[in-house]
């Protein structure tokens, strides 16, 4: 939560997690799933940003487009025969800049568009 601010949306398609507290219970489905889906409780994720366009519209906002993608498989590594992503999504960040001189994401949208091999993901994201 500490890069988002206290009224933050995150979105990913059409649904929504308001606020830290929202944060929170996604990352703590993310975690409950983890132990549903994968042999062991283990997952291991690396998040890629591509093609960053950064708009500052004044002192105190701007807008981050990119690309996200994806990585994710259940284990420990290294894995293998993985090459794909599993998901790959065009994201917008809205951010802030606070009183102290902190940037901090208000919203977060994000757009999946393509879905890979990862069954929890595949089971969530279908739902959004």
């Amino acid at each position: 939560t500490d890069y988002f601010t206290e009224d933050c949306i995150f979105r990913v398609g059409e649904t929504d997690w308001p606020g830290h507290a929202g944060l929170r219970d996604h990352y703590a489905e993310d975690a409950r799933a983890v132990l549903e889906y994968y042999e062991g409780g283990v997952r291991t994720v690396r998040h890629g940003l591509l093609n960053c366009r950064i708009q500052v519209q004044d002192t105190s906002s701007a807008s981050v487009d990119l690309i996200f993608l994806n990585f994710s498989a259940g284990g420990k590594t290294p894995f293998t025969n993985s090459s794909a992503p599993t998901v790959v999504a065009d994201t917008r960040l809205e951010c802030v800049c606070d009183a102290q001189g902190q940037w901090r994401i208000r919203e977060f949208h994000a757009t999946p568009l393509f879905f890979g091999e990862d069954p929890y993901l595949n089971t969530v994201l279908a739902k959004m």
